[in-house]
């Protein structure tokens, strides 16, 4: 059994992760609705080693 300290960092991080999904998708949201905003191209435009997903490296790269 867990100690309710525990408990408690749980549920706090469980309401910290929550929030920010919420916050997300407010955000995809918005970019959904922006007409010269395609997710395609811009996945195409980070996946620059063409291995079709995107990691911190992809990002980092973009970014520099």
């Amino acid at each position: 059994m867990i100690s309710i300290e525990t408990e408690a960092r749980i549920a706090k991080f469980l309401l910290t992760l929550a929030d920010a999904e919420r916050e997300v998708e407010s955000i995809r949201q918005v970019l959904a609705k922006q007409l010269g905003f395609d997710a395609y191209n811009i996945f195409r435009v980070l996946d620059k080693s063409l291995k079709n997903n995107l990691d911190e490296y992809d990002v980092y790269s973009f970014l520099k």
